[in-house]
């Protein structure tokens, strides 16, 4: 029994050094063991077989910062190993370029590459993006392949120069394994440092859940683009080296099979992971060097491998969320937070200035004239006009295809109207009508979603964290600048939200809530953007009446405090009369009934 729990403990000490909060110190260690490689008299093959591996593993998180941390399955991201080699070898070979200045170069020409791929198609999703990325991995090939007078062709280009620095040439199998080294580990340090930046939180939302994203004022094109550029040039820095070291690029070294191993140590690893990602790397490059005996029956005993090792680390996957979940349940409450300050307390914190100004029932602040909106022969929206005031709380209810919900996506601009125009007051006129979804969050209006609407790879608080930072868009360069220190959970503005709100303890992940708790974190973060106009759709939704009653509270004391303007979709008449004051009834895409509560028979309304 003391063995077992021994090894229990050892295996647990061994998982918290490589978590993501260990990382730089085990990293150096990692690091400072294989800069000793070379002293242990191993042979040129070793060396050679290191610096193969160092070559995957750049590659293995380039393409991650593509696939697991912006979600954007491409199998065409060889094309850009390619246009690193190949420029690196044009540019010293005909040009006669330095080392440094040839591999700059072919890193800025792949990321180049990536935004023109990306560019044109960064709104398609899943399977059309895979197949866009595919065909463009294959024009590659065949520009190289055909284009004889500048890459010559099937033939390849030879005689490329070693790499010199200070006037050094490296050309012995050393001097290539510590440079493969030095680019492996700056890898390795890029990809981390943009996963624990604000970068990376962004990525990691338009990941989960784009269209949640952008009602909270993430531009997607934006970091999409990042992560096409980022990803292609790391890729184009492995080129650059893997040209050098070969000294003979052609185009077989960059076919679909190529790109087919990168993405498998991708998916082997772990997508969004960075150690698994280098173990993975090394397994597949080590593994066919391991089996070289077995020729005829080498490629079935690697598929054997694979196929075990993707098992292994689903187990080990289902064993890590439940461990997760037993240190929620145990440890990480709300309890220690202070329970005494108000919603708008809580989410003014450091920023009360933006609402010194007390709201006027009389002022305006969202105008929609003459809304229409078709989709196909059906009319969604048929000319309705509406006139929000600051801080009232409107109950917009009408069965089910009443345009409700089009209405919705029409103000926050996931829609653009047919027809009309729609206007906010928010210290100055603005058509928003025009404006993309993520601007039009920026400007004060914000919604909830009626199915889904959280980024399920993050917890309660870092979901809630991401909504309080939705104004302030990172830098592309953060990455490179700060490392983003993670506070300890019960600490700051969006975990007492949460608190507030009586949702999940901070440290829970979406998987593990209930239907009611993601819906109050939903809430909580779409508060934490300091909304002027909250666009809340069925937020009651499988909630009793304890829950509901709290939710009915939390809403009030945000409309009355804070002066924010609700506009809630929801089919109970008894939260409706509860928490209303207006109601607007819509059938068939018209507004049929607007004003007070008591005028309108909720009921027959809904």
């Amino acid at each position: 029994m003391k063995d077992r729990l021994r090894a229990e403990a050892v295996i647990a000490y061994a998982r918290n050094g490589f978590s993501e909060d260990h990382v730089p110190v085990f990293a150096g260690i990692v690091f400072a063991a294989l800069t000793l490689l070379p002293f242990c008299d191993v042979s040129s093959y070793v060396l050679h077989i290191s610096v193969l591996v160092f070559v995957y593993v750049t590659l293995g998180l380039g393409l991650n910062m593509v696939v697991g941390l912006a979600g954007l399955l491409d199998l065409g991201y060889v094309a850009f190993y390619a246009v690193g080699a190949y420029s690196y070898a044009i540019l010293s070979v005909d040009y006669h370029l330095p080392f440094p200045v040839a591999l700059i170069v072919g890193a800025l020409l792949a990321a180049i590459s990536g935004v023109a791929l990306g560019w044109p198609t960064i709104r398609a999703r899943g399977d059309y993006l895979a197949l866009v990325t595919l065909g463009f991995g294959e024009i590659i090939r065949l520009l190289l392949r055909n284009w004889d007078s500048l890459t010559n062709g099937p033939r390849g280009l030879m005689d490329v120069p070693p790499p010199r620095l200070a006037g050094v040439q490296l050309s012995t199998p050393i001097s290539y394994y510590y440079l493969g080294l030095l680019i492996g580990a700056a890898a390795f340090t890029l990809f981390w440092r943009v996963k624990r930046s604000a970068v990376g939180q962004q990525l990691a939302a338009i990941r989960d859940n784009e269209d949640a994203a952008t009602a909270i004022g993430i531009n997607p094109v934006r970091w999409k683009l990042y992560a096409f550029a980022v990803g292609a040039l790391v890729a184009g820095v492995a080129g650059a080296f893997f040209a050098s070291w070969q000294r003979f690029v052609s185009p077989e070294s960059f076919t679909l099979n190529e790109s087919i191993l990168i993405l498998s140590i991708v998916v082997l690893g772990g997508m969004g992971r960075v150690w698994p990602t280098v173990g993975a790397a090394a397994f597949l490059v080590l593994l066919p060097e391991a089996l070289r005996e077995f020729q005829n029956q080498r490629m079935l005993v690697l598929g054997l491998f694979l196929v075990l090792a993707v098992v292994f680390q689903e187990k080990l996957r289902q064993r890590r969320l439940a461990q997760n979940q037993r240190v929620n349940k145990r440890g990480e409450s709300n309890a220690a937070i202070d329970s005494t300050l108000s919603l708008p307390q809580i989410v003014l914190a450091g920023s009360a200035a933006r609402f010194a100004n007390q709201f006027s029932d009389s002022e305006l602040i969202l105008s929609l004239v003459e809304i229409s909106k078709n989709f196909g022969g059906v009319r969604a929206l048929d000319k309705v006009s509406l006139q929000v005031r600051r801080g009232e709380i409107i109950g917009l209810v009408g069965g089910n295809g009443a345009g409700k919900t089009t209405l919705f996506r029409c103000i926050v601009g996931a829609e653009r109207p047919d027809e009309g125009k729609i206007d906010l007051f928010n210290g100055r006129q603005q058509r928003i009508d025009n404006l993309p979804t993520y601007k039009v969050a920026r400007q004060g209006i914000v919604r909830t979603f009626q199915h889904g609407g959280l980024f399920n790879s993050l917890t309660a608080l870092e979901n809630v964290q991401i909504g309080g930072k939705c104004r302030d868009t990172p830098s592309v360069w953060e990455p490179l600048r700060v490392i983003r220190n993670r506070q300890p959970i019960s600490d700051g503005s969006s975990a007492k939200l949460l608190h507030a709100l009586k949702a999940p303890a901070p440290g829970v992940s979406v998987g593990e809530m209930s239907p009611v708790e993601k819906k109050l974190t939903e809430l909580a973060r779409a508060l934490a953007t300091q909304p002027d106009v909250l666009l809340i759709d069925e937020p009651a939704a499988s909630m009793d009446e304890e829950a509901r009653t709290q939710l009915i509270e939390a809403l009030r004391e945000v409309n009355r405090q804070w002066g924010t303007t609700l506009i809630v979709i929801e089919h109970d008449h008894k939260l409706l009369k509860s928490l209303c004051r207006r109601l607007v009834v819509m059938d068939r895409g018209k507004v049929i009934a607007d004003g007070p509560v008591g005028d309108i028979q909720v009921e027959r309304a809904i």
